[in-house]
């Protein structure tokens, strides 16, 4: 039987990777919940963060979120836009969170340009808001037939009369000098 000068640095670095892994699995405990609204309604995007190591994470689309933390964690910040912010103390492992909304917090039109941002009334340029219940009137079949005739300036024109051929949307007129004239267009925040 050969003998190897190096087995006895492999056997410990072998020991070391195969207890390491449960030492470090220790250091942590799993948090997991659902976080709802007032009418049981799951919250997408909802803020988990653990007070004491900073660490967080969101809630996926159906409120519900994990979050390794430390054993002496006691405690989660739950925060959402238009809700209240709540400090959850965090009894075994698993949570369940109501918001309630709040109600002295309004939020006012922001418009976003192409150098900033400024409140809707500071804004020099011309600008047009189509709303929910502009979308809710007749037949829509895409994106396109929504804001059709809703905003001035938009000038919306068919690419063929073939199923599922775009369509061209100009704004700032016909053409412009110095700008592009197709727009940006968001939905659910991905251009």
């Amino acid at each position: 039987m050969m003998k190897c000068k190096h087995t006895p640095f492999l056997l410990i670095v072998a020991l070391l990777l195969l207890f390491g892994n449960a030492v470090v699995g220790q250091g942590t405990k799993t948090i997991s919940g659902t976080v709802t609204n007032a009418e049981q309604i799951p919250l997408t995007g909802v803020s988990v963060i653990a007070n004491l190591s900073n660490t967080g994470t969101v809630t996926d689309d159906r409120g519900g979120f994990s979050l390794n933390v430390k054993p002496s964690e006691n405690s989660l910040t739950i925060s959402y836009v238009g809700y209240l912010t709540q400090v959850v103390a965090i009894n075994g492992s698993t949570l369940q969170v109501q918001l309630i909304k709040d109600s002295t917090s309004r939020l006012s039109d922001v418009v976003v340009i192409g150098y900033g941002t400024v409140r809707k009334e500071d804004v020099t340029g011309s600008i047009s808001t189509i709303s929910q219940k502009d979308f809710q009137k007749g037949s829509i079949t895409s994106f396109d037939q929504m804001i059709s005739g809703k905003a001035p300036g938009i000038s919306i024109t068919s690419n063929g009369g073939h199923p599922g051929s775009g369509s061209k949307i100009r704004i700032r007129g016909l053409s412009s000098l110095s700008a592009g004239q197709d727009p940006l267009q968001v939905v659910d925040g991905a251009p």
